[in-house]
């Protein structure tokens, strides 16, 4: 049976990832971890995050989709991570849901990773 668990890549002592540094600091600890879990995809909603993961090339395959909502544009992002041996996880980034992005363009992004 299918089951789901959420953790934060960084855990530090303040509240938020606020630099490179916090994110190379839990580099090993999150990795170690999703290695140990195995889960069935890995979503995000840290632009900081995805840029970190990016960046250093642990998204394999990156697709990226823009949407205006409101006159801003929000993205999406979908691709493969490789940690150690483990199999392909997949890999997805939204915006948070939090931030203010319309139902509609909202949608088209959440269609564009998980629509078959």
């Amino acid at each position: 049976m299918p089951y789901g668990m959420q953790t934060n890549y960084c855990f530090p002592i303040r509240e938020g990832i606020s630099d490179h540094a916090d994110l190379e600091l839990c580099r090993n600890l999150f990795f170690r971890l999703v290695e140990y879990v195995v889960p069935s995809s890995i979503i995000t909603f840290s632009s900081k995050l995805r840029d970190y993961l990016l960046e250093n090339k642990w998204i394999e395959d990156a697709k990226s989709k823009e949407v205006d909502s409101l006159g801003k544009m929000f993205s999406a992002v979908k691709g493969h991570m490789r940690i150690g041996t483990k199999k392909d996880i997949p890999f997805f980034y939204l915006p948070h849901p939090m931030a203010h992005v319309s139902a509609v363009a909202r949608k088209r992004l959440w269609e564009f990773c998980f629509a078959a």
